[in-house]
């Protein structure tokens, strides 16, 4: 169902009032919206006092200042409750709510699957019991998982590190060996799935 997106009260006061006139347009002989809540009459009124109140306190007065915020807040209210009516009448059907002037509200896009991280390398540390890797970043991952195994195939163990960048440098290994690993990164739905294993000479 989309919903309505009214984008109003962030406005400047001469955009909402060019807004609320303009929805009042397209309301107006609509046949998806044929008893406007509040009426038609009542938001072009509305919009007209505050265009007043507006160019009252181009002065800077201070009770003509007040007074426009006064006439703002009661044209935002009179906007909500007709975005209210827009969405409820137009049951939510896009191309109803875009013919009331009203925009539609972009839908959320639920999180999606992360690929396996890509072009993994392991290269000697720069000191004993050491290597260092690094990969491809994977886009929304929030963090990363390290394995390491002694043929590549079998016997994964986790390292029980998590990096949040696309590098990490592995400490404590056994200097000398040619030891494999691979990754994979951590999203909103879980864990990709692992990354291509690479192998690399512990310093």
């Amino acid at each position: 169902m989309a919903q309505v997106k009214l984008g109003f009260t962030t406005l400047a006061i001469p955009d909402k009032i060019l807004k609320a006139r303009n929805i009042v347009t397209q309301l107006t002989g609509n046949a998806a919206f044929t008893r406007p809540n509040p009426t038609l009459a009542v938001v072009t009124a509305a919009a007209d006092a505050l265009e007043t109140a507006f160019n009252d306190a181009a002065d800077g007065g201070k009770t003509k200042t007040a007074l426009m915020y006064n006439k703002e807040a009661a044209l935002d209210a009179l906007m909500a409750q007709l975005s209210a009516y827009v969405q409820e009448a137009s049951a939510g059907d896009a191309l109803v709510i875009l013919s009331s002037g009203m925009e539609v509200r972009a839908t959320k896009t639920p999180p999606q699957d992360l690929p396996a991280p890509q072009n993994l390398a392991a290269e000697t540390g720069d000191n004993e019991g050491n290597i260092n890797l690094s990969w491809d970043p994977v886009k929304k991952a929030k963090a990363y998982l390290m394995q390491t195994s002694a043929d590549g195939a079998t016997a994964w163990q986790n390292l029980n590190i998590t990096s949040t960048k696309a590098s990490v440098v592995i400490t404590g290994l056994a200097s000398g060996t040619k030891t494999w690993f691979r990754v994979c990164a951590i999203g909103a739905k879980g864990n990709s799935p692992w990354s291509d294993p690479a192998r690399g000479l512990v310093a």
